[in-house]
Order: C-alpha cells, then sequence, then structure tokens
C-alpha cells in the first residue's frame, strides 16, 4: 500500500512499479495536491485544470491490472471546483 500525493508522479510511478514486481498487488491512495496548496480555491477555472490532470494520472496508474488508485480528498473542495466547472460551462454556452 502507498499513500501520498501527486507531487510528484515520476517518483510514484517508479515507487508503484518497484512495489508490483513479481505478482504483487497494490493498494494506491494518492490525494491530489492541488487541492491542499494555499490558497487552493482561488482560481476555479485553473484548479479545474489540474484536478482534471490529477484524475488522469490517478487513471493511468489504475490501468495496470495489479494497481488499484484511489482519491484522497475533501468531498467539498471537490464538489466546489466541479460546481464551478458546471457553472462556467453553463455561461459559455
Amino acid at each position: 500500500m502507498i499513500v501520498t500525493s501527486d507531487k510528484d508522479p515520476v517518483k510514484l510511478r517508479e515507487a508503484v512499479k518497484t512495489a508490483i514486481q513479481g505478482d504483487s498487488r497494490i493498494l494506491v491512495f494518492l490525494t491530489p495536491h492541488c487541492l491542499f496548496e494555499p490558497p487552493a480555491l482561488a482560481d476555479l477555472t485553473e484548479l479545474y485544470d489540474r484536478y482534471r490532470e490529477f484524475e488522469e494520472f490517478r487513471r493511468d496508474l489504475e490501468r495496470h491490472p495489479r494497481v488499484s488508485a484511489f482519491e484522497v480528498a475533501p468531498e467539498s473542495r471537490i464538489q466546489r471546483v466541479l460546481a464551478h466547472r458546471r457553472t462556467a460551462g453553463v455561461r459559455t454556452q
């Protein structure tokens, strides 16, 4: 099991690669660093883009058949970012 943030994706990929050698399975609990940086919720449009990058990285890790990658983050922050994106999308249409 690995519990970390996505702050250093290169090191994390190496750690996962090392951990799954042989027949091992690994659980990765990953926090999106962008949601914890001060001021994390200042520019919600930029934050959404960075959160999306996080989610793509998490999914990429999980594509390996012996890796399960889970997001660990405050639901209230995620909901605020996603709600802003839905509202901004409505305004631009």
